[in-house]
């Protein structure tokens, strides 16, 4: 072992004690210079009978004085303790902060009172494609579209004022694409109570955004096909309550889309003239809310009186368990093919009543003849 090797251990319990070691040298100097001030200037006996052999005032004064230097090292050990623990509990909670301002998903910037940033977590680079001295020290409105620039320029002085706003904005990407981002600012006050910086974080809704943007546009289809259709059709739950209803159906009874929906099917405008077809619905609607096709036909009247034949169906709409989510009610028109196979049915009647009566005239004619023959 060499003797840096072996005085390691020694330096490293003098660093770690030094205040204590401090005060004991000190009280230890002072009772050694109090003695030789009495030896040198007082002329009081020598120098080992002032340390071995002091007079009592003596040393209660030097006892005290070495017991208040060593409680002074003591004091100052454990004040530095205590510092350096909070400064090492300071620098650990500055790295968790730093490992989760770093490994957040969402952009988080701060900056200052004019928008310069100041710092970046990692993730905006890595996504945005910017290098860090292209952030750094720019202001934030740098990286937005003309438009979500004019709406930060808005909402900054409300910053301000409030400590918190949030808005949707574009972020520019470094290849020019955009980001669409959720963005909430908070302001950050200092000891005086100022707001002098801002913690702002954005959240890519980009996906999201596509996704609301798709179900709309599905939903516009939707609507297109549902309303353009010359059937009636609906969508009731398996309560029998009207959800919806296309525009066909609503110009049958020249009837608004909110006058009917939320009411029960069987107590709309469409059954309201028969009390035996609002029976029947009701059944049927029960029916189909456990999974079965229903179809019947029934005479319905239009907003004008007219009389219209209706073949209509009970669609069950099952989920994944089987179990019944909607039912899809739909109606067709037949009454032009209720009349034809009527006029059709009247026509083979006089058919068959014509060759009835052809026959009976065959018949006739042929006994008639018999008879005149000699």
């Amino acid at each position: 072992m060499t003797q840096q090797q072996a005085s390691a251990p020694i330096l490293k319990f003098a660093s770690r004690y030094v205040y204590i070691i401090t005060g004991i040298l000190f009280g230890v100097g002072f009772v050694f210079f109090d003695a030789l001030i009495d030896v040198v200037i007082f002329n009081e006996g020598t120098l080992g009978e002032q340390l071995l052999h002091p007079s009592l005032p003596e040393l209660l004064m030097r006892l005290s004085f070495l017991v208040l230097a060593c409680g002074f090292g003591v004091y100052a050990f454990y004040a530095s303790r205590r510092e350096q623990a909070a400064l090492e509990d300071a620098r650990d909670a500055e790295s968790r902060l730093e490992v989760l301002f770093d490994s957040a998903a969402e952009f988080i910037f701060l900056i200052d009172a004019e928008g310069v940033i100041l710092r970046a977590n990692k993730i905006v680079f890595e996504e945005s494609g910017y290098a860090r001295s292209e952030v750094i020290g720019n202001n934030i409105k740098t990286y937005f579209t003309p438009d979500s620039r004019q709406l930060c320029e808005c909402n900054f002085p409300g910053l301000r004022e409030h400590g918190y706003k949030r808005a949707d904005i574009e972020f520019v990407r470094k290849d020019g694409s955009i980001i669409y981002m959720e963005c909430s600012a908070t302001a950050v006050a200092d000891m005086q109570g100022q707001y002098k910086s801002f913690l702002i974080v954005q959240r890519d809704v980009t996906e999201r955004l596509g996704i609301a943007r798709r179900l709309e546009d599905s939903e516009r289809r939707f609507r297109a096909i549902f309303n353009s259709t010359y059937q009636f059709i609906g969508l009731l739950d398996p309560q029998g309550t009207l959800l919806e209803a296309n525009q066909t159906s609503l110009d049958f009874i020249g009837c608004s889309n909110h006058e009917v929906v939320g009411k029960k099917f069987w107590e709309t405008p469409w059954w309201q003239h028969s009390t035996s077809l609002q029976t029947r619905l009701k059944d049927s609607i029960a029916e189909a809310a456990q999974g079965k096709l229903v179809r019947f036909e029934g005479v319905h009247i239009n907003s004008t009186g007219q009389k219209l034949v209706i073949d209509f169906s009970l669609k069950p709409v099952l989920d994944e368990n089987g179990e019944t989510v909607m039912i899809i009610p739909e109606g067709r028109d037949i009454s032009e093919r209720k009349l034809a196979e009527e006029k059709y049915r009247q026509m083979q009647q006089e058919f068959a009543h014509v060759m009835r009566l052809s026959t009976r005239g065959e018949i006739a004619t042929g006994m008639a003849h018999e008879l005149n023959q000699p």
